[in-house]
């Protein structure tokens, strides 16, 4: 096993308890294993004298699989946390845990369970339902400037980077959108927000779009939040002219000087009078309309919230009654904070309750169990159905990988393990940079506070990068410059390539404009994707979140989940099957621990990165806060950067683009991309009319404008994976006026109608 002298320094050292904060790239897994194979080696420990713990099955996996390499079949004890607890407690019940990969979601349905017996009583059912509606239509830019009282810097960043979700469950920019949103829901008026309008080349998308009754033309509503910006102010006028020559619309625009004159209730009366003069009829929903069209979503949103908040309770090991006393002295900063913690209060007690009154544990629990079991002396384990068992009382080296994710009850096992033990010395590894688990309870302070906690400690720096080129290694640096800590060195003589590529430059083609009409975001990934495949290169894309931007929100519908996987179908369908394998679709969390040829974060704008979501204040009595937030979302921002091995590319817009962009630009050698230069994947386009009455969906069609008979409907194939005969034999028992398919550049190459069939191209 080749070390360079960094790893060689770290895993050599005879005893001693030793933290090694190794950058991305820099081999902590080489460096974990190689310690304990030095130390079975070299030292000649024993196998039932290591114990090599890990966070998850992959991890403990892998560190198992190289230590076979070196040690045969003679391994040390490898396992994950859990894995550990589990052998020590030996639970007769499963564990409850929610495996999202896996889409298993046993804690958030138990959890939802004890949510619904609160809704069923009246004075709980009417709390969630306040504070909910409240969590909708709360000016929470209002709230925290009056809170915190931030300097106008910090918070026009808090601004840009909030997330804002309205009754209708879309994200929209600011709070001047969400309530002309609210506004419109609350009285039944159906609107699209941004949908998009040609403007020449470009594609325009106005904030609120309202139809007349006769679909032809209607109202535009245009919120201009940044009015005085000269910029902004000329952009704001050319769109006035745009509306102006277009008769069949009207336009009516507002600011913010609008809402904070007149204050949000005189405001609505204001725009409702606007809809008024243009015959627009609406009535006002009563509240139990209101919540009967979002109590699906708003539960969902809560139970997410409470989730996390006893995940992090059962982390910390405090009762109900001990976390009771920490919300007592607890100062909220509205009243929506306030009910929350008291409701949750209630659900945690009740969740505890239960969870004891079921003979069930969850993984905190599990951890606490274990816990308690060694301090009384009960040390010993088997696991995988007996064919493995120790005892803790003759491990003299732990080793612990991903340090930077311990929680309390990770760090109460291991000093529990510690206390039993004939011990002789621990190693951990870890970067702080890839701590980004503080939702599921991580504290990142344990990291920082290692000498605290370890007697004789020793640090050491690994910074050497085997990952990825040199330029992708001095962006992953530039997002870490505003710490002042080392970053890392890289190893590779190649120089990589790092781009960004503003989406505001996008010109879609004209191909481009007939297979994705006014979605521009897929194209462009597209193009991306296409120029990494050609070169070879397997490719990730990463989004901040497992939600949708507004941009591609027409595939998946607002506030559903699943849109990465929905986007990874989508961005698949478009290239060539035998190359789709290579192109995977992930969140920036999920991908923690990954590494690909290429990496495209497809949304690095404001809003997603950084992206605070309004819930952030339900974590403050555990003592979130902007500060901490703004921290873990560029570590966030890192880890997805350094998961690049020769090529990086940031899709942004200028208009909006991520703060954490400024500083690659000005630390790091960075390019702007020029998407000109890019060709997306060839395809042949179907366009097929169908009789009445007839659908195409379940053929993978999409229906794109009126025909004859129920329309026309087109679905886009990689030009590799076309035959014409395939198109005809799918389509036989369809009743079909026509059916053609046409290329890249609009030629038309086989076409059949009722009765005829000719082939231009030749069969």
């Amino acid at each position: 096993m080749e070390l360079d002298d960094e790893q060689a320094a770290a895993v050599a050292l005879a005893a001693g308890n030793t933290l090694v904060v190794a950058r991305a790239g820099s081999g902590k897994t080489t460096a974990l294993t190689a310690r304990a194979a030095f130390l079975q080696k070299h030292c000649r420990i024993e196998p039932r004298e290591l114990l090599l713990l890990a966070f998850n099955r992959d991890a403990a996996n892998e560190m198992k699989k190289r230590l076979r390499t070196f040690l045969g079949e003679n391994v040390p004890h490898v396992m994950t946390f859990h894995a550990l607890a589990h052998a020590i407690v030996k639970p007769l019940s499963r564990i409850l845990s929610d495996q999202k990969d896996e889409d298993q979601l046993d804690l958030s349905k138990f959890v939802q369970d004890v949510i619904d017996d609160l809704i069923r009583s009246e004075r709980y059912a009417d709390r969630i339902k306040q504070f909910m509606l409240a969590y909708y239509k709360e000016d929470w830019d209002q709230i925290i400037r009056n809170k915190f009282n931030l300097p106008i810097a910090h918070f026009l960043a808090y601004r840009r980077s909030l997330e804002r979700e309205t009754l209708a469950g879309e994200f929209v920019k600011s709070y001047g959108e969400k309530l002309i949103a609210n506004i419109l829901f609350e009285h039944g008026i159906e609107y699209k927000y941004e949908k998009p309008f040609r403007w020449g080349e470009s594609v325009y998308r106005p904030d609120f779009t309202i139809y007349f009754d006769n679909r032809r033309g209607g109202l535009i509503i245009e919120y201009f939040g940044l009015k005085g910006e000269p910029d902004y102010d000329a952009l704001a006028e050319d769109k006035i002219r745009y509306w102006g020559s277009r008769p069949q619309w009207n336009l009516i625009y507002f600011s913010s000087e609008d809402i904070s004159r007149h204050g949000p209730d005189r405001f609505a009366s204001i725009l409702l009078g606007a809809l008024d003069r243009f015959g627009i009829r609406y009535r006002k929903l009563s509240d139990h309309e209101i919540w009967a069209k979002v109590k699906h979503r708003a539960i969902d949103r809560f139970t997410e919230a409470v989730v996390s908040f006893v995940n992090r309770a059962r982390a910390l090991g405090v009762s109900a009654d001990d976390l009771r006393e920490k919300v007592l002295h607890h100062s909220s900063i509205s009243q929506f904070e306030a009910d929350f913690l008291e409701v949750a209060c209630e659900i945690y007690d009740s969740y505890v309750d239960r969870l004891a009154s079921q003979n069930l544990l969850d993984f905190p629990g599990l951890l606490w169990s274990a816990v308690e079991r060694i301090k009384n002396g009960e040390t010993s384990f088997v696991r995988d159905r007996g064919r493995e068992s120790g005892n803790l009382k003759t491990i003299k080296y732990v080793l612990v990988d991903e340090f930077q994710d311990m929680s309390t009850a990770f760090i109460e096992l291991l000093l529990a393990i510690k206390g039993v033990s004939d011990s002789s010395g621990f190693f951990g590894v870890g970067d702080n940079w890839q701590a980004i688990n503080r939702f599921a309870g991580a504290d990142i302070r344990y990291f920082g506070n290692f000498e605290d906690i370890f007697t004789s400690p020793y640090k050491f720096l690994l910074l050497n990068n085997y990952r990825s080129d040199a330029r992708i290694v001095e962006t992953g640096n530039a997002i870490m410059a505003p710490s002042d800590e080392r970053g890392g060195v890289a190893v590779s003589r190649r120089d990589g390539e790092v781009m960004i590529f503003d989406m505001a430059k996008w010109r879609s083609r004209d191909a481009e404009k007939q297979r994705h009409g006014d979605d521009e975001i897929t194209p462009a990934a597209l193009r991306l994707i296409w120029h990494c495949l050609s070169g070879g290169q397997r490719v990730l894309v990463l989004f901040r979140a497992r939600t949708i931007p507004w941009y591609i929100r027409w595939l998946i519908g607002p506030g559903e989940k699943d849109g990465v996987e929905a986007l990874q179908e989508h961005f698949r369908s478009a290239i060539p099957e035998r190359l789709r394998g290579m192109v995977t679709v992930n969140t920036a969390h999920s991908a923690k621990g990954k590494e690909e040829d290429a990496v495209i974060i497809l949304d690095a704008r404001d809003g997603r990165f950084p992206l605070i979501h309004p819930l952030w204040v339900t974590g403050r009595v555990f003592g979130d806060s902007l500060l901490s937030i703004g921290s873990d979302e560029r570590r966030l921002f890192y880890v997805a950067a350094t998961r690049a091995k020769h090529a990086l590319y940031f899709v942004t817009d200028s208009r909006r683009g991520s703060t954490f962009l400024a500083g690659v630009r000005s630390h790091a050698n960075v390019a702007s991309g020029d998407w000109r230069k890019l060709a997306g994947p060839p395809c042949v386009a179907i366009e097929a009319e169908a009789g009445p009455g007839r659908k195409l969906s379940r053929y993978g069609f999409r229906p794109v404008r009126a025909g004859r008979g129920d329309g026309v409907w087109r679905k886009d194939v990689p030009l590799v994976d076309f035959s014409w005969d395939r198109v005809l034999s799918q389509l036989r028992s369809v009743d079909l006026l026509g059916v053609r398919a046409i290329d890249d550049e609009g030629n038309v190459l086989h076409e059949w109608s009722a009765g005829v069939r000719r082939s231009d191209a030749g069969e």
